[in-house]
């Protein structure tokens, strides 16, 4: 087994452990630090894999799911689907709505 298997079982075991790593890292006899480490390191390589039943989305940018509702005395405006620059031009002009 490589060393990189061995700190992966490790860290897979932690997942179920319950206790803090600095108990797992003593009872097993490994240096906290670099169980810490492998941690992280392998924590960044994994992928996440959605739970069974969910599917994965991909958005294309928050600019895209702003809206505004702008309310001047009896009248209301209402916009969606701007984006975030579009947003910020609209308040800029807001002594234009007066």
């Amino acid at each position: 087994m490589s060393n990189q298997e061995e700190w992966a079982k490790h860290v897979e075991q932690l997942k179920t452990w319950g206790k803090s790593i600095a108990e797992y890292a003593r009872v097993h006899n490994l240096n906290k630090a670099r169980l810490y480490y492998w941690r992280n390191l392998l924590s960044k390589t994994q992928k996440v894999q959605p739970p069974p039943g969910f599917i994965p989305i991909k958005i294309k940018s928050v600019e895209e799911i702003f809206s505004l509702k702008i309310k001047r005395n009896e009248l209301t405006f209402e916009l969606s689907g701007l984006s975030l620059s579009a947003v910020k031009e609209l308040i800029s002009m807001r002594g234009g709505f007066g």
